[in-house]
Formats: structure tokens, C-alpha cells, sequence
């Protein structure tokens, strides 16, 4: 069920500041703790169109979903967000550098050290390192 304000039945009804209801429309804030609803259910507007709709994972409405951008691996990080913070991806340098598995890897280990394991993380980058020494010492 759609949550609608009970003094101007809109459907601009979202939760507001500690979880209290409020409506977009009239400016009702809800005094009590009775009237609770499930945040996943809070109707929002499309963004193409302006249909009101619910559904707590797009941004669209059915009708314009097709023009939803699509989401890219760089917005879809998994398990955190310590690559967010810099200004290159890893792995899109990598890749634009032509670099193999041991070189990205320490890359990686490089890039997000500060923001997740730490010293631990410096540690793993210098192992890759020090494979790739061996690698290339061995071509002599």
C-alpha cells in the first residue's frame, strides 16, 4: 500500500527527519510515532515524467525505465568504497597502461591502502613486486 498524507491524501508522503512522516505537498509532519510505514514503500516521483511510483531500487518509473543511465562497473562497487576516493579507478589504469596481472595487483594493493587494510595491504603490494623480479630476472 501506497502511504498517503491524511491531511491532503497526496502520495508526496516521505519519511523526514527521525523517522517521522511528513508530505511534500501540504507541509503535514506527523506529531506521533502512530503513523509508520515501510521506507521501501515511500512513493517518489519519476525523474523523467514525474509519475508518482514506488520502487526503492530506480529512480524511474516503469513507463521510463529505458531511460534510466545505465550503471557502470565503477558505480558498483562491492564489499566498500576505498577506490571511490581516487581520481583514477585501478583497474581503468591498469588497463589503459597495458599492465599484467602482477603489476595491477600491486596497483591495487597501492591505491586503496590508506582507506582499508593498511600496512597489511603495502605488504601484499611489495609480495606482487617481488614476484615480478622474479619474473623479469628470470628473461636474463
Amino acid at each position: 500500500m501506497i502511504p498517503t498524507c491524511p491531511e491532503c491524501n497526496s502520495y508526496q508522503v516521505c519519511y523526514g527527519a527521525e523517522d517521522q512522516m511528513a508530505c511534500g505537498s501540504c507541509g503535514w509532519v506527523d506529531p506521533s510515532d502512530a503513523f509508520k510505514v515501510d521506507p521501501l514503500q515511500v512513493a517518489k516521483s519519476c525523474k523523467d515524467c514525474g509519475t508518482v511510483f514506488v520502487d526503492p531500487f530506480h529512480e524511474y518509473c516503469s513507463d521510463c525505465i529505458d531511460n534510466e543511465p545505465p550503471k557502470t562497473a565503477n558505480d558498483l562497487q562491492h564489499g566498500g568504497d576505498h577506490y571511490k576516493s581516487n581520481a583514477i579507478q585501478p583497474w581503468d589504469y591498469i588497463i589503459a597502461n597495458g599492465m599484467g596481472f602482477l603489476e595491477g595487483s600491486a596497483i591495487k594493493y597501492l591505491s586503496r591502502f590508506r582507506e582499508k587494510n593498511g600496512v597489511e595491504d603495502l605488504r601484499k603490494a611489495i609480495h606482487f613486486i617481488e614476484k615480478l623480479i622474479e619474473v623479469e630476472e628470470s628473461k636474463k
